[in-house]
């Protein structure tokens, strides 16, 4: 301990030297945190999200549906013909009818596609379908 001038032991001299340490080592330290964030990676960007498809086949009608979350970007379907006739493709969402392509002719076993070119938003579990008139079949995918 040091003395003060009058001769009595100082404890404040001992606290001040202390106190005066700490705080360096606290500045040091948090000088050390600034530099590190400083000098640290930038975080890298968000993982994108990628579309996200679906697809499948009942009797001789498939559909394919492609989007992200609840908005739906493309919306195709194909069907083979069982005879040489004329069929438009159908669209359904929850069992109603949203849209209806254009007519479609070919001879027997041929394949005729349709796709509706900007379906849009879908509430999550909303069941999409296709049919085509004549042509056994109807596919259908879940909006999750």
């Amino acid at each position: 301990m040091g003395r003060s001038p009058r001769g009595s032991r100082c404890r404040r001299y001992l606290v001040g030297s202390a106190l005066a340490s700490s705080v360096a080592a606290l500045v040091l330290v948090a000088s050390s945190l600034v530099l590190a964030l400083a000098s640290a990676p930038a975080a890298s960007a968000a993982p994108s999200i990628s579309p996200q498809t679906a697809s499948g086949c009942n009797q001789s009608v498939c559909i394919y549906v492609e989007g992200s979350g609840t908005q739906v970007t493309y919306w195709s379907t194909t069907a083979a013909l069982p005879a040489s006739m004329c069929t438009v493709a159908k669209y359904w969402a929850v069992g109603v009818l949203v849209y209806e392509g254009n007519t479609k002719c070919g001879s027997p076993g041929a394949q005729v596609s349709s796709y509706w070119p900007s379906p849009g938003h879908f509430a999550a579990g909303t069941q999409l379908c296709n049919t085509w008139t004549g042509i056994s079949g109807r596919p259908c995918e879940t909006v999750e």
